[in-house]
């Protein structure tokens, strides 16, 4: 990557610039992981005050996201590095699933989100867990989030990152028909 001197500012000093220019799929990679990190940055106090390590959960989630999100702006990322956002993007929407469909099972009684929960059990027969517009919003960003970031890897890593996307997306759909039965 090529190198360009800025002009002298008042200290007298030269400073590096990289010649980065991001493409589209960059910057809405940018914005949908900022999103993101917001939304759980907004939802991390009600969740801490539910359930502490859902709170710390939420915030870990904002700051990771977050991180990401400046990771994409500042500079090109290498593929281990894209892997690692398509892999942990992909485990926030499946807590999210389990969330919202089986339940964490360690997590604490409430009466929350639109029905009572109970740690362990089902909650979409009896209780459905609500699902609402701000979650929904999330949900969309990060699932456009993980399609850019694999689009944005090399030919042969995104040919075996979509392959096995394929096999987790298969294995959900398998464990909820059996779940189901």
């Amino acid at each position: 990557m090529k190198t360009v001197l800025l002009h002298q500012e008042l200290t007298g000093t030269q400073r590096p610039r990289s010649d980065y220019h991001r493409s589209f799929a960059v910057d809405a990679a940018i914005a949908l992981s900022s999103a993101a990190a917001l939304a759980h940055a907004a939802s991390t106090p009600s969740h801490y005050s539910w359930w502490a390590l859902s709170g710390e959960f939420f915030a870990f989630l904002a700051l990771a996201q977050g991180t990401l999100a400046y990771r994409l702006f500042r500079k090109p990322m290498s593929d281990a590095a894209l892997r690692i956002g398509v892999w942990g993007t992909v485990a926030v929407v499946a807590v999210y699933v389990v969330s919202r469909t089986v339940g964490i099972p360690c997590a604490p009684e409430i009466a929350g989100h639109g029905g009572a929960v109970r740690p362990g059990r089902s909650i979409v027969p009896g209780a459905a867990k609500y699902v609402g517009a701000f979650d929904l919003l999330t949900l969309a960003a990060e699932l456009a989030l993980i399609m850019i970031l694999t689009g944005l890897m090399s030919k042969q890593l995104r040919q075996r990152t979509s392959a096995k996307l394929m096999w987790v997306g298969l294995a959900m759909w398998a464990l909820a028909g059996i779940s189901a039965l």
